[in-house]
């Protein structure tokens, strides 16, 4: 079920586009240390269904 408030919505995708960059920074910190990449960075840990059970 998508948000259909507007202003949340805009909240939502802001803070969704917040929290990619910081992955991919922490992605370019890890491997420019040569250290691995947490498996939490994965598309498997997270459940991209979650959201329609809350709203």
């Amino acid at each position: 079920m998508p948000v259909k408030d507007s202003e949340v919505r805009s909240v939502f995708e802001f803070s969704l586009a917040l929290s990619e960059r910081h992955v991919k920074k922490l992605k370019e910190f890890f491997n420019n240390e040569n250290f691995p990449v947490p498996k939490g960075f994965t598309d498997k840990d997270v459940n991209l269904e979650a959201l329609t059970h809350i709203y």
